[in-house]
């Protein structure tokens, strides 16, 4: 199970690397429709990783209180991983409909 933690968290450190590049050197105004694109996918990516990890050591605390055995954090990974997909889904509609109306 270690391997997905490292997974995620590769994301996370990737898709910020990702962002800060966007942000960086180009230029809001003359960035075309792909470079949009590109940065909303990769702001999803950071918000999904972000939460995943949040979700899955707030969780992995309260079984750790609890003394399961470790086979418990398989299934709260992919609790995790889902909650974290809702959760920027949820971010990434509301950023969008917030850029559409504005």
């Amino acid at each position: 199970m270690q391997w997905q933690i490292y997974g995620v968290w590769a994301t996370l450190v990737s898709s910020l690397f990702g962002l800060a590049l966007i942000i960086w050197k180009i230029e809001p105004q003359a960035a075309s429709l792909l470079v949009k694109t590109l940065f909303f996918i990769t702001l999803f990516m950071l918000v999904w990783s972000a939460a995943t990890l949040v979700i899955f050591s707030i969780k992995k605390r309260l079984v750790k209180s609890r003394a399961l055995s470790k086979i418990a954090y398989e299934p709260i990974f992919y609790d995790s991983f889902l909650m974290g997909l809702f959760f920027s889904i949820i971010i990434l509609v509301a950023v969008l409909i917030r850029k559409l109306l504005i």
